[in-house]
């Protein structure tokens, strides 16, 4: 299965200079110290000894300890290792954590550690105010970019290249964490709009886009930068403030109370140039703050044909200074999975990494990345031709973070939309001319990312595509030779790669349809193996309960038997896609998730006692991004099912039932 995560949000925005409340801002100037001058005097030595400085207070730390860029557990900022025993300074202390300067490695290194960690810790050192500490990102850009080919790849924030219409590009959909600082800069080609939108209420569901809507609109015009504020009772703005601010310049916003009544504006020097209750301005309506429902949408807007580049962005919180006990602070399970020779995968997208749920995640839990942009329909522009660029950006994002990587999907010759160009499904090409083409495909992708690949999926979904005529268009065109000779021509090209035949309703004989593509993968691996073409594993997607799948739940012990049956061929096995569809389950909301539970657990169990399973993977990180959850077209059922809940980890990213499941089997290998 593949799955392309949208992040692109598409709407018609209408800006209108109307009549407006006008608030002038009020111009904050820094203070100027002055003092009057010094005369040095000419006297004779002094013969009282000179003062000694104080020595710095430190501490001893009395076990290994984890060194964070903030007072908080933000797993994804950069984290240190502080060795047992080392002496650390102490410059000041944040509710729960200490602000130390330690050396390790001959390096000198500022962070925060737990009190915990210390034997004792000095008196004299002072407690840090909010403005003291380093304020973590809600969503780290450090990793931000927006892969699509119209824009040029990697790039900084969501330049939007418009011809015929407005659109709108939704960056972040996030939780407020009041306090709340918003930085950016704007630059922009266009001569109608290009600002940054602040949604503090969802969209309209009525006829009137603007009706029932809290808005802000940041955006550059006369060289300046303006705010417009909607609170949904008009169309216009009802109020808007210019503030002095050249366009060349960064601005930050701050709302510092938990639903944003108060805003503050700071220039690019951090000198404040507008401080405004939005609760009292005449002409609009907020008595609630631009943050009423407790989240905020940030997004931008380019009149057509501009493009806007948002520039030097970060959206912070401050840290909460406790340190919580969270599955965070326990070994993931990529850590707890590695003694036994197995990776735990997910389907990934890079640019998601942005965000402060889904890369603590990540980072914490999974290893192995599944790429589906291999199987993108606008990489391959005509024989020999391609557009690299979003799947170079997405290949070095994700080996730049570590992760093993696993192309989704190398050959799939599905029929549905998306999958193959128009140009090949419609070419009328002979079936040698047609051979040619793939093996060109083949060793293009194949040399081109084999020292960053890992593992490649050759004829994607064979066994139930390859049955009947029009389900697969290299079956249908070249016949079943087309695997044989793919997996020959992508050893030539990668003689260390892992090449994988990959199926679905392939894990236990359920029904009629899982026994007939268990035996069809069978066959065809035991086939290729006596003729000595090159097959290293077997991929078991296991999504279970889609709509057009086994109601019947797998046992574990026919999974083993599975597994172990493609084994005794001389493949390894990988659970490739896992995710359990509530939606698709009878009985109760508390009989589901038990059910759910059981099963995550179950196959983990099964990967491990089989004896020749590498890897456990889900298909997403988040119910949130679910293929079977989404709304869109391609999505399962073409439209929200948000009871679906097939993951591990919840909307919120916070780790369900069946994660620790998971983690059960794995801590039970373990003993």
């Amino acid at each position: 299965m593949r799955r392309t995560v949208i992040i692109v949000l598409i709407l018609v925005l209408v800006l209108t200079g109307c009549s407006t409340t006008r608030v002038t801002p009020t111009t904050v100037e820094p203070g100027i110290a002055t003092s009057a001058p010094t005369t040095v005097p000419t006297a004779a030595p002094s013969l009282t000894p000179l003062p000694t400085s104080t020595p710095a207070p430190t501490a001893i730390v009395q076990g290994q300890a984890v060194l964070t860029r903030y007072p908080d557990m933000v797993a994804c900022s950069d984290q240190v290792f502080v060795p047992a025993g080392s002496q650390v300074t102490v410059t000041g202390f944040y509710r729960e954590y200490a602000s130390v300067q330690v050396s390790v490695d001959g390096k000198t290194q500022s962070g925060y550690l737990p009190k915990a960690v210390f034997v004792s810790l000095p008196v004299d050192v002072g407690e840090l105010s909010l403005e003291q500490v380093e304020w973590k990102p809600v969503v780290d850009y450090s990793h931000w970019s927006y892969y699509s080919p119209e824009n040029g790849g990697s790039i900084i924030a969501s330049p939007l290249r418009e011809e015929e219409s407005d659109w709108v590009n939704d960056t972040i959909h996030h939780p407020v964490r009041p306090p709340l600082k918003i930085h950016f800069g704007l630059e922009s080609t266009s001569t109608r709009w290009a600002t940054v939108r602040i949604m503090g209420s969802p969209e309209s569901t009525t006829d009137q886009w603007w009706e029932n809507i809290v808005r802000m609109d940041i955006f550059v015009a006369d060289d300046s930068y303006y705010i417009g504020i909607r609170d949904g009772s008009s169309e216009n703005f009802n109020a808007q403030f210019d503030l002095p601010i050249p366009e060349n310049q960064a601005i930050t916003l701050e709302f510092m109370d938990p639903n944003g009544k108060q805003l503050r504006v700071l220039n690019d020097a951090g000198v404040q140039v507008l401080d405004v209750d939005l609760t009292a301005v005449s002409g609009l309506n907020l008595p609630d703050g631009m943050f009423p429902n407790g989240w905020f949408q940030f997004g931008t807007s380019v009149g057509p044909p501009g493009t806007l580049i948002v520039t030097q962005l970060a959206i912070t919180s401050p840290p909460s200074g406790v340190v919580e006990k969270n599955w965070l602070s326990e070994p993931g399970l990529a850590e707890l999975a590695e003694p036994l020779g197995i990776m735990i995968g997910t389907e990934f997208q890079p640019e998601l990494m942005m965000d402060g749920r889904y890369c603590p995640v990540v980072r914490h839990d999974f290893n192995l990345a599944y790429l589906s942009p291999f199987s993108d329909a606008r990489l391959w522009l005509a024989p020999g031709e391609y557009n690299f660029t979003v799947l170079d950006q997405v290949v070095n994002d994700t080996a730049n973070l570590g992760l093993k990587i696993y192309a989704s999907h190398l050959v799939w010759g599905a029929t549905e939309a998306g999958s193959l160009p128009d140009w090949l499904k419609n070419g009328n090409y002979t079936r040698e001319e047609l051979l040619a083409i793939l093996e060109q495909h083949i060793t293009t992708l194949v040399s081109r990312y084999k020292d960053k690949v890992n593992f490649w999926s050759i004829a994607n979904e064979f066994p139930e595509r390859d049955i009947s005529h029009g389900w697969d268009f290299w079956y249908d065109h070249i016949g079943p030779e087309y695997i044989e000779k793919s997996l020959q021509w992508a050893r030539q090209a990668d003689p260390d790669g892992i090449l994988i035949l990959n199926a679905a309703n392939n894990e236990s004989p359920r029904d009629y349809d899982t026994t007939g593509n268990i035996e069809r993968m069978y066959q065809k691996v035991k086939m290729l193996k006596e003729k000595g073409v090159p097959v290293d594993a077997v991929g078991i997607q296991m999504h279970l309960f889609l709509p057009w799948t086994s109601p019947i739940p797998p046992v574990k012990e026919d999974v083993i038997a599975t597994m172990q049956k493609f084994g005794s061929l001389g493949v390894k096995v990988m659970i490739t896609e896992m995710d359990v569809n509530l939606h698709g389950m009878p009985g109760t909301l508390e009989e589901k998730v038990k059910l759910q539970t059981q099963l995550y657990g179950d196959m983990m169990y099964a990967c491990i006692e089989s004896g020749v399973c590498i890897a456990f993977s889900t298909w997403g990180v988040s119910d949130s991004l679910s293929w079977i959850t989404c709304d869109y077209d391609w999505c399962v059922y073409k439209g929200a099912m948000p009871d679906a809940a097939p993951l591990m980890f919840d909307e919120s990213y916070q780790p369900k039932p069946a994660y620790y499941a998971v983690r059960d089997a794995l801590l039970e290998a373990a003993k």
